[in-house]
């Protein structure tokens, strides 16, 4: 037996697990749910149409990140010069290798009046979208109001 070497093969593997355990649980969520403001980006894609995503941990239910997606797109709606938004495409997808997931959405931005053929049950009124989901969810309320927000209706 060598005194260098006090653990034994059990030892060895009661000790590997814990080291696992200990950086798995820094990694993953300790800390709570991914916060708005940490987890979202966008990409333009074409002129008034934007790739909007969420990004977070396994902290973050799925109806979260379909509100954070929305939220995001209202707010860039707005800071852009429109109203409302269309949801062309949507995909949430569970992530294998780190605990959490991702939503994505393409949306194209919309000036009022609408096109007819632009409405339908992803349209959506960006000022509507904001107050709605700002009552919903505490974090959102920390959130400044994007730029050009105003309470104004222009449905």
């Amino acid at each position: 037996m060598n005194a260098c070497l006090p653990w034994d093969g059990r030892g060895l593997r009661i000790l590997a697990f814990v080291v696992v355990a200990i950086v798995y649980l820094q990694s993953t969520g300790c800390r709570g749910a991914t916060p708005y403001t940490a987890g979202y980006y966008s990409r333009n894609l074409e002129d008034a149409t934007v790739s909007v995503t969420f990004t977070g941990n396994h902290l973050v239910d799925r109806a979260t990140f379909h509100s954070y997606v929305l939220y995001r797109s209202a707010e860039l709606t707005i800071e852009r010069g429109y109203d409302h938004f269309v949801i062309l495409k949507e995909r949430h997808t569970t992530m294998l290798l780190s605990p959490g997931a991702h939503e994505n959405a393409i949306i194209k931005m919309l000036k009022v009046p609408i096109p007819p053929d632009q409405i339908s049950e992803n349209t959506y009124n960006a000022r509507e979208v904001i107050q709605e989901l700002r009552t919903k969810y505490l974090e959102l309320q920390k959130v400044p109001l994007p730029k050009g927000f105003d309470s104004g209706d222009r449905s």
